[in-house]
Order: structure tokens, then C-alpha cells, then sequence
């Protein structure tokens, strides 16, 4: 990459966003954001104005259903819906970005600059080419990419003084709010290159957060006004349900520094005391998770944990202390940390040798362990089960031929254990791996009668949304009216969900059952692209048998009631609006 004039590097990230400029005679300088180096993410919609940064989190109190706090990911959504209005999503990605760019421009003095955009090395076209677009839509019609994992070297080289002689390979570990990457990097005559890359998706500073509100709602969710909290109805609602994943947040980010904190809890007036050795029996199964990458990246790479040169960890998260005593431990050297590895990325961008680098093969999101992790030793003595009855998810049964959904009876919640030798073995079976927003790609059915005539029917098109939410209820997002369709007889019948369902969930022994609790919206029956009737959206009230499910990595199957369904997570769970 050929760097002259002024450069701008930005991390556009989960919750935030990092932006650094560099000076062709060397100089680098963050950029920053009312005072800080760090630009929120959040947008959020005020007239016809697109507000971005702390001015979004402040109209976000008062207009949360205009507000999308972490843009980055809906990035394959195309479009989000904000109020009444749907806005795409490389609008909202460039409104984000003008306001670095403007910035970045005040401050060089500069009429424009050279914008260079870190993505991580997982994302594949689709993902890329929406970021460039969001640039454009900036103001910025020509920009260039780089690669997260070797920006984050050309940081620890360029700027860190850490020294990486050619041939030398490094592990860049990336815990982000909302994902987490695992690259192996190799140092070469022009730069880096990326040898291999293990990405996951829900797996972020967000999804400890998540984990704990679930141990919150364990202890307090049958307190009056709990529901208030984890389930908003209303503007009111949201914005306490804000403070609380604010001060969740907070304690959290506290308890890197401390041995104890207290999260202050709205409504009840009440403020829950959470120690070092809690967070770290809530944050375990994921970060175990995040060393299951690792092993996997270095395994594609042919890499041994002997023949690195160094860990480097970037990320907000990733300063979290636990994160380094896992990879310690896993790996058998301690990791390089740094005081703000939030920056790293955006000022790796700019350095020359960040761009010099070219890629690898690109790896799935999460990849199938072949074989038993080494043991990791827990760090909180005596703690040896973690009772996540509030924390489970599930998978939503697809839906039946007539529209509607099964609500089977609900049972016991299960335990899974979280001091143990080895992550769990994959497929998944335990709860855990359910949490997040998923997507149907795909779905079968046989023998549908309708009316009258016997149909196979199949997803056609973009499928619908589940989130499995910390709180032991979901929903399902049908506002873009996914269509199940199939041929017989000469004529195609199409069978159309528009709306949203909500209901509550358990698993155990790899089943999973639910219970509604409301729909809105209607189904509508097509046949030759003519309709043929409708009905309001709507659940089952009658139960039925437990559908069976495996979760391998980022794919969820569910097969029950004759049908079959698979779906890919797409990102953590969101709130039902």
C-alpha cells in the first residue's frame, strides 16, 4: 500500500470507534472525539439528521427505538429499521465515519485525507464491499482496506518496539465488544501476512455483559419490576434497561482493576455486589471458547504454540486478566499487552508495513474442534458449577404449514458445569452455545396440506431472525416477511410470516421447548402469486414434544414437528423493540 500525504486510519468496532492520522514526515496523532480517543458507534435517528457518537447515546434516552447502539452488527442486514423509517446500513456505517473523517480533516488542516478502514480478516466480499460503500456515503468515493491482524503488528512493531525478525509468527488475539478473532501472522520482506484466522461471533465484551445480567436475573428476577428491566415495553422501560447494561459495563470494565464492585440495579433501588472470582465463572465458558480459536488458527496455520514469536492482544476486552492467564496457560508464554489496546488497530493502519501484507485462506467463523483442548487449570478455587438456568437460549421451532408454531411445555433448566478440564466437545448440546441472533438459512418440510394439496415446502429467500435473550425469553423477527414456498400440481404456493413472536424457552438433554407469549402481524397464503387468504401471526397454546437441536460452532439445527431448520449466527441477541 502506498502511503503518502496525510493518512487516516480508522477501527470502525462493535461500540466504538478508534481513528489515528499520520503525517508524511512520521508524525501520528488519535483522533479525537469530544475529548477522548474513542468515537461511540451508536447512531441514532433526530428528523432527518443522523446523529452519531455521545450526541446518539444521549438522544437514544429519549428516542431508543430511533437508536442502533453497535451499527457494526447489523452489517448484513443491508437495511435497519429506526423509528418508522428503514435506513441502510451503509448510510448508518458512513454517518460513523463522516464524523472521524471530519474530524481527521479539522485537525490536519487538510481539505481531505487518504482513508484506510480495518476489517477483520474473516470478512468476506459482501462485508468488505458494504464498508467501502459506507465510505462513500462518508464523502470519501475512494478508500482502502487492511487487514485487522496486521495492522495490530505493524503496531506492536512499528510503535510498540517489540521486535519481529523475518520469518517470525506471531498470534494476534482480538476481543472486541462484539467479536473476537484469532490470527496467525507472519513477518515477511514488505510487511505481514495473514497465515490464518479464526473468527466468532458472539463473542465480545457484549456477551460477558450478557452473562452477567443472566446471573443477575438468577438472583433477582423474581423481584417486582425485574421483567422491566430485561424485557422493555416501553421508552421508559429502555432507558432503564440502558442504565443497567451501562453499569454492567462499567462494573465489569472495574473489576479489571479490582477484586470487587457493585452494579447499581434501576427500579429496585438496590445495587448487587459482583467479586472478581464471579466474573471470571461468568466470563470462562466464553473465553475458553476464544482459546479454542487460538489452537484452531495456529492448527490451519502449522503453527506450534513453541514456534511463536509472541501473542499480542488487541481490543478492548482483551485487557480483561483472565484473558491473559487462559492464553498463558493454553499456550506456555505470557502475552503482550498494552495499555490501550483499544488504539492499536487504527494506528497499525497507518503505519507502511500494514499494508504490504496479503491474506491467507479465510477460515469459517468458528471452527470444529477435532480434539480434547489441554487442561486449564480455573483460577477461582471451589467454584465448580454455574446454575445459567437465566442465561440459556434456544432455537424457536420453525413454523408449521398453517402459519402457526408449537409452544410445548416447559421444564427444569439444566446446570453446566464451568470448572472443568476441557471446553466442551462440538456439536454443543449445552445452552450456552444458543445464545445470540440467529438467522434461518435454511428450512425443509415435507407434506404440507394446503388446501388440499400436498406441498414440500422450503425457505425461498432471506430468512427470518431468533434472538435467544439472557433472560430465558426469545423472539422472532418476521418483519421482512420471509416466504416458505414449494410446487405441486403445476402451481407454486407461498406461505408469508409478517411481524414478530415472543416467547420463553428451556433446553435439556439436547431438546428444547417454549411457550408463547404474544405475536403481532399476519400470515398470508399465496397460491400462483395470488393471494389466496390470511390470518393474524400467531402461536400455538396446545404444546407439543420438545424439538431435538445440535449447535456445532456458529450453525444451529432444530428438527421437530416434521420439519427440519438450520440456522447461522449472525450476532449477540437483541431486544425485542
Amino acid at each position: 500500500m502506498n502511503i503518502g500525504g496525510v493518512v487516516l486510519g480508522v477501527d470502525f468496532g462493535t461500540s466504538n470507534t478508534a481513528a489515528t492520522l499520520r503525517w508524511p514526515d512520521g508524525r501520528v496523532r488519535s483522533v479525537l472525539f469530544d475529548g477522548s480517543p474513542l468515537l461511540p458507534s451508536a447512531v441514532c435517528v433526530e428528523g432527518d439528521t443522523i446523529l452519531v457518537g455521545t450526541d446518539a447515546l444521549q438522544a437514544s434516552r429519549a428516542n431508543p427505538s430511533g437508536a442502533e447502539l453497535h451499527p457494526k452488527q447489523r452489517i448484513d442486514d443491508g437495511t435497519v429499521l429506526l423509528g418508522d423509517s428503514e435506513y441502510p446500513i451503509a448510510d448508518l456505517i458512513g454517518a460513523v465515519l463522516r464524523r472521524a473523517v471530519q474530524e481527521a480533516t479539522r485537525i490536519a488542516d487538510q481539505a481531505s485525507v487518504k482513508l484506510i478502514l480495518t476489517h477483520p480478516a474473516s470478512w468476506g466480499p459482501h462485508r468488505r464491499e458494504t464498508l467501502l460503500a459506507a465510505a462513500a456515503a462518508a464523502g470519501v468515493p475512494r478508500s482502502e482496506l487492511a487487514v485487522e491482524p496486521v495492522a495490530a503488528a505493524g503496531y506492536f512493531v512499528g510503535v510498540a518496539g517489540e521486535s519481529l525478525p523475518l520469518g517470525a509468527r506471531t498470534l494476534i488475539y482480538d476481543l472486541g465488544a462484539g467479536t473476537f478473532d484469532a490470527s496467525v501472522v507472519r513477518r515477511t520482506a514488505d510487511g505481514f501476512e495473514v497465515l490464518a484466522s479464526e473468527g466468532l461471533i458472539g463473542a465480545g465484551g457484549l456477551d460477558i455483559d450478557a452473562a452477567i445480567v443472566a446471573h443477575l436475573t438468577v438472583v433477582y428476577g423474581g423481584r417486582d419490576g425485574w421483567s422491566r428491566l430485561v424485557e422493555p415495553r416501553s421508552d421508559a422501560d429502555r432507558r432503564l434497561n440502558r442504565q443497567l447494561w451501562d453499569d454492567v459495563r462499567l462494573t465489569k470494565e472495574a473489576l479489571s482493576r479490582r477484586t470487587s464492585a457493585r452494579i447499581a440495579l434501576p427500579i429496585l433501588d438496590e445495587e448487587a455486589p459482583l467479586g472478581r472470582e464471579q466474573l471470571d465463572a461468568l466470563a470462562r465458558p466464553l473465553l475458553d471458547r476464544t482459546v479454542t480459536a487460538c489452537r484452531a488458527a495456529l492448527a490451519a496455520a502449522g503453527v506450534g504454540p513453541a514456534d511463536l514469536s509472541s501473542v499480542y492482544l488487541v481490543g478492548g476486552a482483551s485487557r480483561y486478566p483472565l484473558v491473559s492467564t487462559l492464553l498463558h496457560q493454553a499456550l506456555g508464554s505470557a502475552p503482550t499487552a498494552i495499555e490501550q489496546p483499544e488504539l492499536a488497530v487504527a494506528e497499525g493502519a497507518v503505519r507502511p508495513a500494514a499494508g504490504a501484507a496479503t491474506t491467507g485462506p479465510q477460515s469459517t467463523p468458528e471452527r470444529r474442534q477435532s480434539q480434547q483442548a489441554r487442561r486449564i487449570v480455573p483460577l477461582a478455587a471451589g467454584l465448580t458449577v454455574v446454575v445459567i438456568a437465566a442465561g440459556m437460549a434456544l432455537a424457536m421451532r420453525p413454523s408449521d404449514g398453517d402459519g402457526t408454531t408449537g409452544t410445548p411445555h416447559v421444564i427444569d433448566a439444566s446446570v453446566t458445569p464451568s470448572a472443568r478440564a476441557t471446553p466442551s466437545p462440538t456439536p454443543i448440546t449445552g445452552s450456552a452455545c444458543l445464545l445470540g441472533r440467529w438467522q434461518e438459512v435454511s428450512y425443509n418440510k415435507p407434506g404440507v396440506d394446503l388446501f388440499g394439496t400436498t406441498v414440500n415446502l422450503t425457505l425461498s429467500g432471506t430468512g427470518g431472525f431468533v434472538s435467544y435473550l439472557p433472560d430465558g425469553k426469545g423472539w422472532t423477527d418476521y418483519r421482512k416477511g420471509p416466504v416458505k414456498s414449494g410446487k405441486a400440481g403445476g402451481k407454486t404456493y407461498q406461505v408469508i410470516h409478517k411481524g414478530t413472536l415472543s416467547w420463553t424457552y428451556q433446553t435439556i438433554n439436547a431438546k428444547l421447548s417454549y411457550a408463547p407469549r404474544g405475536a403481532t402481524g399476519k400470515t398470508t397464503w399465496r397460491v400462483n402469486g395470488s393471494v389466496r387468504t390470511s390470518a393474524a401471526l400467531s402461536q400455538d397454546t396446545e404444546g407439543g414434544p420438545a424439538s431435538e437441536y445440535s449447535c456445532t460452532g456458529d450453525e444451529l439445527r432444530v428438527v421437530g414437528n416434521s420439519s427440519e431448520s438450520i440456522y447461522k449466527r449472525v450476532g449477540p441477541a437483541q431486544p425485542r423493540p
